[in-house]
């Protein structure tokens, strides 16, 4: 009996993310680790990478669904070509170098420009906290205070997810100690699926004139409803409070 119901879970889900495609975008400040943080994710153990110059597309899979991932550069000249994907996807992966805190101030600029532009809000967001293996490196709690992660999620009606991480934090197997990465894509994905259609919707409706996407905007707003769409890092807060360490969210 546990098999048959085991074996039609399964097929549900198969069947759920049949044909799908997602589109992600991986972003953040030049240096920031995204490449490495894309790599941990599509599994290839190079710690080898160079500095993103433009973009690179990367394929992979998910269930049975297509994902699509652009990776930009995070070079002061390229951010301004970010905004050309921004109607395209469904999702968005923002990866800082939390070890840097000279770039703070950028990084909170930069952020906020992207989780405020039009076609960027009420979309599912994950954050990376990265480079958690150097010293001095600020935790979800910081990132989240500094770049004013929660008043932008939850004004803007993102669902966002912090999470901290090593790009480069493996055993000698090449698996990820630091599973930040992987629990934090995983989030985003299902997130996704869970309101496909809508943001599948709103993609397809960014091709019309800018007088309908306004209209589009607003009715994908509303349907967010009031509900707090930052409620991992609620958790995780409460939980921080009532435990001496507790798990990360």
């Amino acid at each position: 009996m546990g098999n048959c119901v085991r074996m039609t879970i399964e097929e549900l889900s198969r069947r759920r993310c049949s044909e799908k495609t997602i589109v992600l975008l991986i972003t953040g400040l030049d240096n920031s680790g995204k490449t490495m943080v894309l790599n941990r994710i599509s599994g290839d153990p190079s710690h080898i990478v160079f500095p993103t110059i433009g973009f690179r597309t990367v394929s992979l899979k998910y269930k049975s669904c297509k994902i699509k991932v652009y990776d930009l550069g995070g070079g002061p000249q390229i951010r301004s070509i970010w905004k050309k994907y921004y109607s395209d996807v469904h999702g968005v992966i923002y990866v800082v170098d939390a070890s840097d805190l000279s770039r703070l101030s950028e990084n909170r600029e930069v952020f906020s420009e992207l989780i405020t532009h039009e076609h960027v809000s009420g979309k599912p967001l994950l954050l990376l906290a990265n480079k958690q293996d150097l010293r001095g490196a600020m935790d979800e709690l910081d990132i989240v205070d500094k770049l004013d992660v929660e008043e932008l999620a939850n004004s803007m009606r993102c669902p966002t997810r912090v999470e901290i991480c090593s790009s480069i934090y493996t055993d000698l197997k090449g698996k990820e100690e630091n599973p930040g990465i992987s629990e934090g894509y995983r989030w985003l994905l299902e997130t996704i699926l869970k309101d496909y259609n809508n943001l599948n919707n709103r993609i397809k409706k960014s091709e019309i004139p800018r007088y309908r996407k306004l209209s589009a905007r607003s009715s994908v707003l509303s349907k967010a409803g009031s509900a707090n769409p930052f409620k991992p890092i609620r958790e995780f807060l409460k939980e921080r409070n009532n435990s001496v360490a507790p798990a990360v969210q």
